[in-house]
């Protein structure tokens, strides 16, 4: 939880948020908390970018902070995954025997997740086109009304979510130390 409230400090120091030491920590802990009580952990980044948003950080940089924490948890994952594969392939395979297959799979969807995350993070017209088919989809079927402003501020939105991921693709160091 601390090591993750230090990367949170750090990009959001990357990114020129104001975010504190301890409040970092305060995300980590809330994501913790709310992954452990939600069903399947889904519960924990949309409350940390909750908490992200009250405290007075930009949504789009917050977005960002936690996408580029996903990628590289997953990142990791692949890799322990892959490195297990390769270097234990014979105790793996005794261990796991028939569900081996299994082990395969959760790899493979892995890697699809961290190129689908890295596809969202480098490319903010994917964020714009999920976001306003979600809120077609939204007024379509009546739960939101119609409403220009609300448009206008996904279009701000995806404005500061571009700006911050140019800020870190010219900062690729920024990137590698998380």
């Amino acid at each position: 939880v601390g090591a993750e409230g230090l990367l949170f400090f750090h990009m959001f120091h990357s990114l020129g948020e104001k975010a504190g030491f301890l409040q970092c920590i305060k995300y980590a802990f809330v994501g913790f908390f709310y992954s452990g009580i939600t069903p399947s952990a889904s519960g924990g980044q949309p409350m940390q970018l909750y908490y992200m948003q009250k405290d007075g950080n930009r949504t789009a940089d917050s977005t960002v902070v936690l996408m580029t924490v996903a990628l590289a948890y997953k990142l990791v994952l692949v890799l322990i995954g892959i490195g297990i594969m390769v270097f234990w392939h014979n105790s793996l395979r005794l261990y796991l025997g028939h569900y081996y297959f299994l082990y395969l799979i959760g790899i493979g969807l892995n890697i699809l997740l961290v190129m689908v995350i890295g596809a969202v993070m480098l490319c903010p017209e994917i964020i714009r086109h999920i976001t306003l088919t979600i809120d077609n989809l939204l007024v379509r079927f009546g739960i939101l009304k119609a409403n220009t402003t609300r448009l206008g501020q996904v279009e701000q939105f995806i404005e500061n979510y571009r700006c911050a991921v140019a800020f870190l693709r010219h900062n690729r160091l920024k990137i590698f130390v998380v």
